[in-house]
């Protein structure tokens, strides 16, 4: 599989992220960038009730990252695309193992 690199993200972008296997109880988080690591990245995680990264931070390995949905700057930021991305999600998901 491809490195993830620093590079391919930046700070303030919005992210909706699907993982390998759910952890913390959900299979795809979205939320802003606020830092971006050779390691993995961190979010601060979408309040979607006033639609702006006010939750809480959540850091995601690569190694536990299937894909991610990107709204750079040049983007327009649609909150509508990324809860139809996180349904998806959800509803495709492996459930978690006990």
């Amino acid at each position: 599989p491809k490195s993830s690199t620093t590079q391919d993200l930046a700070i303030g972008w919005w992210v909706a992220v699907a993982l390998r296997n759910p952890v913390a109880g959900l299979g795809c988080y979205v939320g802003q960038v606020q830092s971006v690591t050779a390691l993995g990245v961190r979010l601060t995680l979408l309040d979607w009730v006033v639609g702006e990264a006010r939750g809480l931070d959540f850091w995601l390995p690569w190694t536990n990252v299937e894909g991610i949905q990107v709204a750079t700057e040049r983007d327009t930021w649609d909150q509508g695309a990324f809860a139809r991305f996180q349904d998806r999600c959800i509803s495709t998901a492996r459930p978690v193992a006990e």
